[in-house]
């Protein structure tokens, strides 16, 4: 599902869970078999299920794995019960949990925060009243909320309004012997919330695509757009870069192999610098490398100093981050942006590199093959 409509929904099961919690019940059962939508809109969570399992906590962790779901279409399994058929989270190299933004472009930050926030079993989880109240301010309904990097900070617990006043969306929680639902002047045409669903389909409690920022469209990138940025080398690996947006994943530009995975003590990291006639609003660049377990991160900054080792220092003393770099990452990585701000000039600024030969003297290398961008 798109950004708008999963926060919509996580809005209203947070709810419906607030709701049970109030009651001083749990619900032990949330994932995508018991989250339904209407055709009118409505959201409906269904089979509570009491065990030795069940606990509020394990319904906020649920929560955050629902978001992960609809925007990846992968179950984690870290939040526990599922279904047979639905696939395990993305994963890197160590088995760390990949970010949706890691997975499909377009995530904005809010989103991305909250969920692998809520999937954290290290942070103490908020109270669903407190999760909630935050969704609610973030379900905009017809404008979506872009940027804000940082992890989502949830309001104060005597801040929270009562949920049930909440305008939308509307919701309903059922759940075995101790509580019934009876819908009625409604179609109900209820479907299970999965990664299939039609996004022609779209119920009028949620905003069309015309009500929001235009959809994320990738742009064509130019060999005269792309360097390479090698601040401390000998230049010999600047070459090629006009394989990063040839189009053919079998080419790519190379690092020369190191002796240590941080370029080998030698220098602080090497880069691709991208560069558009005028400031784009980016909705996201996405990267794709020959070996997973390489660290990255997305930097910008106000002009190109020059293909120079003079000009490439330029460009790593003061080009700055734009989010958390990605640690160990897979061999496709999706950077996130701020839609609030236009970019000229962004580098894809690697620190640390994959091994790739453990028989080599110079065992840790990377490529690059193909980058993409999208914009609004």
């Amino acid at each position: 599902l798109d950004a708008e409509r999963t926060t919509s929904v996580l809005h209203a099961v947070a709810g419906s869970v607030a709701a049970l919690h109030t009651s001083g019940m749990a619900h032990g059962n949330v994932h995508p078999g018991t989250v339904l939508v209407a055709n009118d809109g409505r959201v409906v969570l269904t089979d509570a299920r009491v065990d030795s399992n069940t606990s509020a906590e394990g319904d906020i962790q649920s929560i955050g794995a629902i978001g992960y779901f609809m925007l990846t279409q992968h179950w984690p399994r870290e939040a526990g019960r599922s279904q047979s058929d639905l696939p395990d989270a993305r994963r890197d190299s160590s088995g760390a949990l990949v970010a949706p933004r890691q997975v499909r472009a377009g995530v904005p930050t809010y989103l991305d925060d909250i969920v692998m926030d809520l999937l954290n079993s290290s942070l103490a989880p908020p109270s669903a009243q407190v999760l909630a109240a935050e969704l609610s301010r973030l379900d905009t309904g017809e404008q979506q909320l872009f940027g804000g990097a940082g992890t989502l900070r949830f309001v104060d617990e005597s801040e929270v309004p009562d949920p049930v006043r909440s305008s939308t969306p509307k919701l309903v929680a059922v759940g075995g012997a101790a509580l019934a639902l009876v819908i009625t002047g409604m179609v109900l045409g209820v479907k299970a919330l999965n990664a299939k669903a039609d996004a022609d389909k779209t119920t009028p409690a949620v905003s069309t695509q015309s009500a929001r920022p235009g959809n994320p469209r990738p742009i064509t990138l130019t060999a005269s757009q792309v360097r390479i940025v090698d601040p401390k080398g000998d230049r010999k690996e600047t070459k090629n870069a006009a394989f990063v947006v040839d189009g053919d994943p079998g080419t790519s530009w190379k690092t020369n192999g190191y002796t240590k995975s941080n370029f080998g003590g030698s220098k602080p990291g090497m880069g691709i610098l991208i560069k558009f006639a005028e400031p784009v609003r980016v909705a996201s660049v996405k990267v794709q490398v020959s070996l997973a377990g390489a660290t990255a991160q997305l930097r910008t900054g106000n002009a190109d100093p020059g293909d120079t080792s003079a000009g490439d220092t330029t460009i790593n003393d003061t080009f700055t981050p734009v989010g958390d770099p990605q640690v160990k990452a897979g061999t496709t990585m999706v950077f996130a942006t701020d839609l609030s701000t236009p970019y000229q000039y962004l580098l894809i600024w690697f620190t640390d590199l994959p091994l790739d030969n453990a028989s080599s003297a110079n065992p840790y290398k990377i490529g690059v093959q193909e980058i993409t961008v999208e914009v609004q």
